[in-house]
């Protein structure tokens, strides 16, 4: 990142416009004044600058060139560059010295043989003709004359007939170079005689350490986080971002601070974010509702705040699934590290669809602050409810007291929430341990107990006491959750070696990604808990169709539908209805009923 020809005394620093006169022109906005002048300045578009250095420097340079990319990634900068480097006194190469005659005027805006057109406003074939016109006449000073024409996409359908057989066969002295951001509208008789290069939108990171030099270099503090939020907003657009840094420093009086940044970007802090996820979590009806009448108080987007919510489920949803993944550094990372064990992971994936949904939804609503409660409401509401967990001794009596009907009203509130979430998971059977009249796992040997009636420690001569086809059983009843429980659901156990106290499981080799050192060892904790005995677990990937917890849950999920489908196609009242109007059943929308 080079400096910029203008120096400080003419272009003043970026607050010089709060005290200027109104008769002063000097000041130039950062986009102008940090505009880049060589290919080195350009900031990430790393591979059209090395092709098109490349052919500058072999002298293999098309006569049309075609930019395509958002706005504010350097489009015209790039065709501006690249005239310098056609017409620069000391030879066409891919580094313009900057100091002739033909780069200082092309730099000041100035050079008569490059001929800058918008587009926009020359939409009409006379505009076309009369350009066309002196194509045939020689540079008047440069080496070559070029036609930058921008938004070339906003040509008549007349305009660009009239363009083709130039644009194909130019004199040797003309180059063409055209610039649009929406190249879908281009008829593909343009775009076949051009040479095409996408430009790509800006990341973040990139951005961040643009503006970080451009503000060190005129003097002024920067604040990571600050900048942090700008290239972000600036979404890709490198002008875009300089534009929101101007506006930034003169709300903030020449001091970047986060929290200004973030009421001048709208966006929302990190007290009401955390108070959405807590209640999210714990949930909390009643407080997520009073954060979103504090969310609208302060005048928050509802359609920024969901679209936050989704960045940070998405950062929740990483740590989860991939410890290991390196994060940028954020203010919140405490916040979600601690949601992150909080939250299951059907749930983050739940929120994040409900949220980015919710968006679309916000325009249909009554009332932008109806749409954003009703749509973290609905988070509560499809929530998965929890199918797996183990009853602890003061619950164990009433759970094995509860009435038949109790149980089949439980039974129907977890399919319907397995339903609404399409989340297959296992059944929830009796837990392995037994600490009073639990029953024993099958094929468990009796337990001896003390004087006290309770069962005594296994020793390390004892058989573990489980086997292979007693794996769902076991799995349901170990109260695993989040990774490990998924983990688990995909695993289907081989063999069982009790002498050296080795559990061998096999993992499709698709499932691999659940495999990782947390998950390990929170079901290792889980199974030594169970069996009463330290024991060792192998995980052997398969390519093969396994039989897993998963599986099975899928299959009978499966098997209900089946049911239901068969029971619809044998109805009267249906069948009549199909005859007379001629309607088919599509399975997919036939779900097993949840009532009993």
């Amino acid at each position: 990142m080079s400096a910029d020809s203008e120096s400080p005394a003419t272009t003043g620093s970026l607050l010089t416009s709060q005290t200027q006169t109104s008769g002063d022109s000097d000041y130039l906005v950062p986009a102008r004044r940090w505009r880049p002048k060589t290919f080195a300045e350009l900031v990430g578009q790393e591979p059209v600058v090395r092709a098109l250095q490349n052919g500058l420097n072999a002298n293999r340079v098309h006569h049309a060139f075609l930019f395509t990319g958002t706005r504010g990634v350097g489009k015209t900068t790039l065709a501006r560059i690249l005239a310098k480097c056609l017409n620069c006194e000391t030879g066409v190469s891919a580094d313009p010295c900057g100091e002739c005659g033909a780069c200082v005027a092309i730099d000041a805006s100035r050079f008569v043989d490059l001929i800058e057109v918008d587009a926009a406003s020359r939409t009409r074939v006379e505009d076309t003709r009369d350009l066309l016109d002196n194509v045939q006449f020689a540079p008047t000073s440069g080496r070559y004359k070029i036609y930058l024409i921008d938004e070339v996409h906003m040509l008549s359908g007349h305009s660009f007939n009239a363009l083709l057989k130039t644009l194909e066969e130019p004199p040797a002295h003309v180059k063409f170079i055209l610039a649009t951001t929406d190249p879908q509208k281009l008829p593909v008789t343009i775009l076949s005689r051009c040479l095409r290069f996408n430009l790509r939108r800006v990341d973040a990171a990139v951005l961040r350490s643009f503006m970080q030099q451009k503000l060190a270099a005129e003097g002024l503090a920067t604040d990571e986080t600050a900048l942090g939020y700008i290239a972000a907003a600036a979404d890709g657009s490198v002008r875009d971002g300089l534009s929101l840094l101007d506006q930034a420093l003169s709300y903030s009086d020449g001091s970047l601070q986060p929290e200004a940044v973030m009421t001048m970007l709208g966006m929302l802090s990190d007290r009401y974010l955390t108070g959405l996820l807590q209640a999210l979590a714990a949930g909390d009806a009643a407080a997520l509702i009073e954060v979103c009448g504090e969310i609208n108080a302060a005048g928050n987007s509802p359609e920024r705040v969901l679209a936050q919510l989704a960045q940070s489920l998405h950062r929740i949803s990483l740590l989860q699934l991939l410890p290991d993944y390196d994060l940028p550094a954020e203010p919140d990372m405490d916040l979600l590290r601690s949601m992150s064990k909080r939250l299951a992971v059907e749930d983050v994936q739940l929120f994040y669809q409900i949220a980015i949904k919710g968006q679309e939804d916000l325009k249909l609503a009554p009332d932008p602050r109806v749409g954003l409660e009703m749509t973290l409401l609905r988070m509560l509401v499809f929530r998965p409810a929890p199918v797996c967990s183990t009853p602890t001794d003061s619950n164990a009596g009433d759970d094995s007291a509860r009435s038949e009907d109790d149980q089949a009203d439980s039974s129907a509130a977890t399919n319907a929430a397995i339903d609404a979430t399409a989340t297959p998971a296992p059944s929830a059977p009796t837990p392995i341990d037994s600490t009073t009249d639990k029953p024993e796992l099958p094929g468990q040997p009796p337990h001896a107990a003390d004087s006290a009636g309770r069962p005594s420690p296994r020793t390390a001569s004892d058989q573990l006491p489980l086997q292979p086809g007693q794996w769902s059983k076991c799995c349901a009843s170990l109260g695993l959750q989040g990774p490990a429980l998924l983990l688990a659901s995909h695993l289907q156990l081989q063999t069982v070696d009790s002498a050296a106290g080795v559990l061998k499981f096999l993992l499709a080799a698709d499932d691999e990604h659940l495999r990782n050192e947390h998950s390990m060892e929170e079901l290792h904790q889980a199974l030594t808990a169970s069996l009463q005995r330290d024991c060792r677990i192998q995980i052997e990937l398969s390519h093969e169709p396994l039989t897993t917890p998963a599986s099975e849950a899928a299959a009978a999920d499966d098997e209900k539908h089946q049911q239901a489908l068969l029971a619809v196609q044998q109805d009267p009242a249906i069948n009549a209805m199909m005859q007379t109007f001629g309607a088919e059943i599509v399975p997919g929308s036939v779900k097993p009923s949840t009532l009993h």
